[in-house]
């Protein structure tokens, strides 16, 4: 009879390793569908989620999975093409989930999706933005992991929020870990357990962040835009039962800043922290235009502390004008760096056939007030000098006294040397040659 047992021992327990197998290779839900608008009060188009592997494929269960409908709007409701109530639940062998929706609300709502094994307890979720009117703006798919989270507005007796005719409980508890300091804009991230561990495969968590935003799902994180201290709660959900915790976070002003940029590929961007706190900068970037680099998940500046990040391990090399931006996960500008544009330095050196000739300024202006005097001076000869025409014989010997006259020399001529260079004789040789014709007509 014992051998019997021991024979039969391998075919009782291998449905158990084989869900087991089975549950750990799905990972994630996937809204295979694309985000739609649809008018208040009409049954949407067909919505699907499936559910897939690490590798983002169609994964079949091989358990029934309970599936958990919520959405942002108190009046949005989930059904099936006939308009009747959407099922629950998905069965062994299916990987997708068909359903509909309507609200009667116009706006941009969030609907989520949770779907979680009854015997293995595993548990994915999905969020998908959907607008209901006539609103054109951008919608957004949500991101499918296990723990992916997308805020919801927490009030009312919307989806996804606890009613009336639930209880606090005593059979679990929920822990969100101790009070909690950060920064503005920068992500602070919450895990919320159960006690005991077997409620969690069954249980959602709801979080109010205090600043008017919440989430769903075991995991969250959040980015507070003011300085302040606010009251972090979640709450665990199972049927009619609940369970709450809550914390302080105490959000402090972000210090840190793009403190100077240096070109060139030896150059660098300078990150100065100057927080009350030390800096947990994660999944921030830096944004020159096109360009962005992305700082590693745990990258952290301490307080009071500066770091230099290379040229050559960002590849973010500005010029003189650019604009390098820090930006939070969520795409706001935190700090913003603008290079000076370069100075051009006037020189009093100018380049004559490639040749570098120094020029005095002042020796120049000097030389052109001369050459303006010259041609006044040519000017005001050649009127005094007037052409006659005579009818008497020559006179050779008196033509020949005159022209030595011509050459007679009159009163002296003070010269100043001065060392000139090549630009200043080019330019004193016309002057030379007046003078020279000046001299020759008095």
């Amino acid at each position: 009879m014992k051998w019997r047992f021991l024979l039969l021992l391998p075919l009782l327990l291998s449905p158990i390793f084989i869900t087991s197998a089975v549950s750990d290779s799905i990972t994630k839900l996937v809204f295979t569908s694309e985000p739609i608008t649809v008018a208040p009060n009409e049954l949407s188009s067909q919505i699907t989620v499936q559910l897939q592997n690490s590798l983002g494929a169609s994964e079949e269960t091989s358990e029934t999975v309970d599936v958990l409908f919520t959405s942002s709007s108190a009046t949005g409701e989930f059904l099936n093409s006939s308009g009747s109530t959407v099922t629950k639940t998905m069965s062994t062998g299916t990987a997708n989930k068909n359903f509909y929706y309507r609200d009667s609300s116009a706006g941009t709502h969030t609907i989520t999706i949770m779907a979680t094994g009854r015997v293995s307890g595993f548990s994915v979720s999905t969020s998908q933005s959907i607008v209901v009117g006539n609103n054109t703006g951008s919608q957004v798919q949500g991101t499918s992991t296990s723990n992916s989270v997308t805020p919801v507005q927490i009030g009312g007796s919307s989806g996804g929020v606890w009613g009336s005719g639930e209880e606090e409980t005593d059979d679990f508890s929920v822990s969100i870990g101790k009070n909690r300091t950060g920064l503005v804009g920068v992500p602070i991230y919450f895990t919320a357990t159960l006690s005991p561990r077997s409620y969690e495969g069954e249980a959602e968590i709801i979080w109010s962040f205090g600043d008017g935003v919440g989430a769903l799902g075991a995991a969250s994180h959040h980015s507070f835009l003011f300085p302040g201290d606010y009251v972090v709660v979640a709450r665990a959900r199972v049927g009619s039962e609940f369970a709450t915790a809550r914390i302080i976070v105490r959000v402090q002003p972000l210090g840190v800043s793009i403190s100077e940029v240096t070109p060139g590929s030896e150059g660098y961007i300078l990150i100065s922290n100057n927080s009350p706190t030390d800096a947990h900068l994660g999944n921030f970037s830096l944004n020159k235009s096109a360009q962005v680099f992305r700082l590693p998940q745990d990258f952290v500046i301490m307080q009071g502390a500066s770091l230099r990040l290379s040229a050559l391990v960002s590849g973010i090399n500005p010029k003189g004008g650019d604009m390098v931006e820090l930006r939070n996960p969520s795409g706001e500008v935190m700090s913003t760096y603008i290079l000076d544009e370069p100075q051009v330095e006037l020189t009093d050196t100018a380049s004559i056939s490639g040749e570098e000739t120094n020029i005095d300024l002042q020796e120049l202006q000097v030389s052109l007030a001369l050459l303006e005097q010259t041609a006044l001076a040519m000017k005001s000869v050649s009127k005094q000098v007037p052409l006659t025409i005579s009818a008497k014989p020559a006179d050779p010997v008196g033509q020949a006294r005159e022209v030595e006259k011509l050459f007679e020399p009159k009163s002296a001529t003070i010269v100043i040397e001065r060392k000139q260079n090549f630009f200043a004789k080019f330019l004193a040789f016309p002057r030379l040659m007046i003078g020279n014709v000046v001299e020759a007509f008095r």
